[in-house]
């Protein structure tokens, strides 16, 4: 009996060993505030399998970013915030809609994978990739000055 209980304790410092500390979590995540803002190629799909592309501008103002997507000459603007390893992002379009993008690290900076949707939707997920081109620095966003966006990024809702 004297050795399973033995066993687990030393499991459990072994594990605890190899655990992330809290100072390292927190680095890591000062480390994609920093290296988060800057240009992207933007990538994805939408309803019916159609492929588009762009680019998109994420520019960090405070605890929030802004995203200027352009895509097929035309500007959509959103805001977001992040948490852990994970973009949220509301943006404005015709119709509304919500990006959740998981950050990954690439040779080039981040790499943002992930998911939209639009209001009215009826549940549909699309895919959409960013990748990050340039070394990006703090700037102005410049918000379009039209009322109608037409449809959402990518065409969106499309």
């Amino acid at each position: 009996m004297k050795w399973p209980l033995m066993f687990a304790f030393a499991l459990t410092i072994g594990a605890i060993a190899w655990m992330p500390n809290s100072s390292s979590l927190a680095e890591a995540s000062k480390n994609i505030e920093a290296d988060l803002p800057g240009t992207y190629a933007c990538e994805g799909m939408q309803a019916g399998g159609v492929v588009y592309e762009g680019t998109v501008e994420v520019v960090r103002d405070e605890g929030t970013y802004q995203l200027l997507w352009t895509l097929d000459e035309q500007q959509y603007i959103g805001i977001g915030i992040l948490s852990d390893n994970v973009l949220a992002v509301s943006y404005y379009g015709n119709p509304p809609g919500i990006v959740l993008y998981h950050i990954e690290s690439s040779g080039n900076g981040p790499r943002l994978v992930g998911q939209w949707t639009v209001l009215g939707g009826s549940g549909q997920l699309y895919n959409e990739t960013l990748t990050k081109v340039a070394e990006g620095a703090k700037r102005e966003l410049v918000i379009p000055r039209t009322r109608h966006r037409g449809p959402a990024p990518g065409a969106r809702g499309a």
